[in-house]
């Protein structure tokens, strides 16, 4: 019994001096480690401005604004620092992950869709419109002067052309009956890359086409709504200039922008030679768009319509 007695009073500081280097440990840890306070974000967004004021006016919610921005992605430094996702609740902005960079100065990049790049010293963005207006959303943006601390405001401003378009027939064309299935918008540009530094956008080199209506249109001598997509009214898209199509024949060699329209023309119970069964039709489209202003494009469909060929279709 004594032998056994013996060994348990050993026993006993052997623990205390375990469980002690323990604690210490912890307790040194904690103090070495550097803890980062939670981002505070605050966010304005400044609103589109109408290019031709005041009819522009947006009727529906597909134009980002201060009560439907919901989410965004932040950046600071260059391509190797952390990505932030930022998502609303209620007036609440927070972040993923939660803390903030740390000690020294930051810059903060955030976007509302697109891919951040850092190309030698120069951040930028690089996007593309998609090609399906239905899933087609603003572009939003923000930079920060640099800053210290854990908090961010961000004041977005809108860096696409956000376009609306109307079709009418001109007065000439009163005795026409001219019956449009779909009106395409063709040869724009759909990709660019938007520098945060300069605010500029550099163009991409491909093109493509965008369909303006989803359902037959009779036209009449009153502009109505092209109805892109269920509850759509505007494309978002680069800013360009656009640059006529010269009017010589269609082919995938064109580089000027045009309106292709599938329709039917008819005059006093007859159709125009051609266009007894749904053909295209062609008009010739410029103009500049700007970032952040929104515009309004009738397309008043008259005796200059054109075929294939470039040729102004006869009997109008």
């Amino acid at each position: 019994m004594a032998i056994i007695n013996y060994q348990l009073s050993m026993e006993r500081p052997k623990i205390i001096f375990l469980l002690f280097a323990v604690c210490l440990f912890a307790a040194c840890s904690n103090e070495d480690e550097p803890i980062n306070p939670p981002l505070v974000i605050r966010v304005t967004e400044n609103p589109m401005t109408d290019a031709t004021a005041p009819n522009n006016v947006a009727r529906r919610g597909q134009v980002v604004d201060n009560t439907n921005f919901s989410a965004f992605t932040m950046r600071y430094g260059n391509e190797d620092t952390r990505t932030y996702t930022v998502t609303k609740s209620g007036d609440t902005w927070s972040t993923s992950p939660t803390d903030s960079p740390g000690a020294g100065e930051h810059t903060f990049y955030a976007f509302s869709a697109g891919t951040f790049y850092w190309k030698g010293g120069s951040p930028y963005l690089s996007f593309s419109v998609e090609n399906n207006v239905t899933p087609q959303k603003d572009l939003v943006v923000a930079k920060t002067a640099p800053i210290t601390g854990n908090e961010v405001d961000l004041s977005f401003n809108h860096i696409c052309s956000a376009v609306q378009f109307k079709i009418c027939k001109t007065a000439a064309m009163a005795d026409y009956v001219i019956t449009v299935n779909t009106v395409d918008l063709c040869n724009v540009v759909n990709q660019g890359d938007y520098y945060f530094n300069t605010g500029d956008w550099s163009l991409g080199s491909s093109k493509t086409y965008y369909t303006l209506n989803t359902a037959p249109i009779t036209l009449g001598t009153e502009a109505t709504d092209l109805n892109l997509a269920s509850g759509s009214e505007y494309l978002f898209m680069i800013p360009q200039t656009l640059e006529a199509w010269d009017k010589t024949a269609i082919s995938s060699s064109t580089t000027g922008c045009y309106l292709r329209l599938d329709c039917t023309i008819q005059k006093g119970g007859k159709y125009v030679k051609g266009y007894t069964r749904n053909n295209y039709a062609y008009l010739p489209i410029r103009g500049t768009w700007e970032k952040g202003k929104k515009y309004i494009i009738t397309l008043n469909v008259g005796t200059a319509l054109r075929d294939v060929s470039g040729t102004k279709i006869t009997g109008l």
